[in-house]
């Protein structure tokens, strides 16, 4: 466990909702340099501050999935920047003041199945965790926008760095759906430009996505997305008529396998911690190794400062092979998704599905007989 590299924080609560006020306005051009310098150099420091404490937490992440024999992968990662500011905008009517932004640092477990996601659930609230934690169950309760997942906000207390108590991570727990879902909106955002994520852009891709945050909760046996038909037959009919309007099936496909890998990406790489690179110019992501957590955060900061249309992220992984099914939307995988959207629209073939409990293991099935029928 390597947790010797630590950031401490060095302003006070006042002066980091200051410098998130300032962050949350356009900047000026012709507004003071030094001023708005000192105001990104408070926001990197408060949220690099809570590197070690999110690197702890999925670490103990990792023994919770190990003890309780579940299966998954995990990643973490801070939140960039821009994210940041766009939580903290003003044109949003935001009153959140960055102090209080609960997922400046982030965990994810990707569950390969429902039960492995009941396990890591269970470990959490049977009180195997030594942190304090709000669980927030967006799966029987899901959000408008069709996201679904467990949420656990995690104040951090270990009595061996008392300078991080309360600093906040965020776990995501996710199913594999719910993390195709999740990484098509990412992607998606992506290639248009758009904060779907947040809810902003196209209204029809919004729409495509709350009804197929439905399909997929169908699919996994929970709740659907309040605004949208119980009738599976109205919303496939519904998703049919928006994928001919946003030629979106198509459209995925292409984003996937268009995207060229650049040299920098090593796929036995045994380094912890990886920064991304998505170009939107020329669509290309690469993917750089590097030694320690202060050179990846560095050459974050380098590219989200710059000009272009670079998207940049630095992550913490189990392995590089591992980095895809964390992070699919920088690589353009939406591979899963898009395979339930064609079922959905009626352009892949796919076996009776009962109406009453059904299982994840029929989406196993179904891309087993999609590669079999291929082959």
């Amino acid at each position: 466990m390597n947790l010797g590299f630590r950031i401490y924080q060095e302003y006070s609560r006042e002066d980091i909702n200051k410098a998130g006020k300032l962050l949350g306005d356009v900047i000026p051009a012709e507004s003071d340099t030094e001023i708005a310098a000192e105001a990104f150099r408070i926001a990197y420091n408060w949220r690099d501050a809570h590197l070690l404490p999110m690197t702890a937490v999925r670490y103990e992440l990792i023994g919770l999935l190990k003890r309780s024999r579940a299966k998954a992968v995990t990643a973490a990662r801070p939140k960039r920047m821009a994210s940041i500011r766009r939580k903290l905008s003003t044109r949003h009517r935001s009153t959140l003041k960055l102090s209080q932004i609960q997922d400046l640092a982030g965990c994810r477990a990707i569950c390969k199945t429902e039960e492995d996601l009941s396990k890591i659930l269970l470990a959490y609230n049977s009180g195997q965790s030594k942190h304090a934690f709000k669980h927030i169950d967006y799966v029987t309760s899901p959000r408008l926008s069709g996201y679904r997942g467990h949420h656990l906000v995690v104040k951090f207390n270990d009595e061996r760095f008392p300078e991080f108590k309360d600093f906040k991570v965020e776990v995501q727990v996710r199913s594999r759906l719910q993390h195709a879902w999740a990484t098509a909106v990412e992607a998606v955002g992506l290639l248009t430009n758009e904060n779907l994520k947040a809810g902003e852009g196209n209204t029809d891709w919004l729409k495509l996505f709350q009804l197929m945050g439905s399909q997929i909760a169908d699919l996994e046996g929970f709740p659907i997305v309040p605004g949208t038909s119980v009738s599976a037959v109205v919303r496939e009919r519904q998703l049919k008529r928006l994928d001919e309007k946003l030629n979106a099936v198509s459209m995925l496909r292409v984003a996937h396998d268009g995207l060229k890998k650049a040299e920098e990406y090593v796929g036995d790489s045994t380094r912890e911690y990886y920064v991304l690179r998505y170009n939107s110019e020329n669509n290309t992501v690469s993917v750089g190794g590097v030694p320690t957590i202060a050179k990846g955060l560095e050459l974050e900061h380098n590219s989200e400062t710059s000009e272009g249309k670079v998207t940049s992220v630095f992550v913490q992984v189990d392995k590089v092979q591992n980095l895809k099914a964390a992070y699919p939307n920088y690589f353009m995988d939406v591979s899963d998704f898009t395979d339930l959207l064609e079922n959905a629209t009626g352009k892949a073939g796919a076996p009776p599905v009962e109406s009453e409990s059904v299982k994840i293991d029929w989406f196993s099935e179904f891309q087993a007989k999609r590669k079999r029928d291929k082959g």
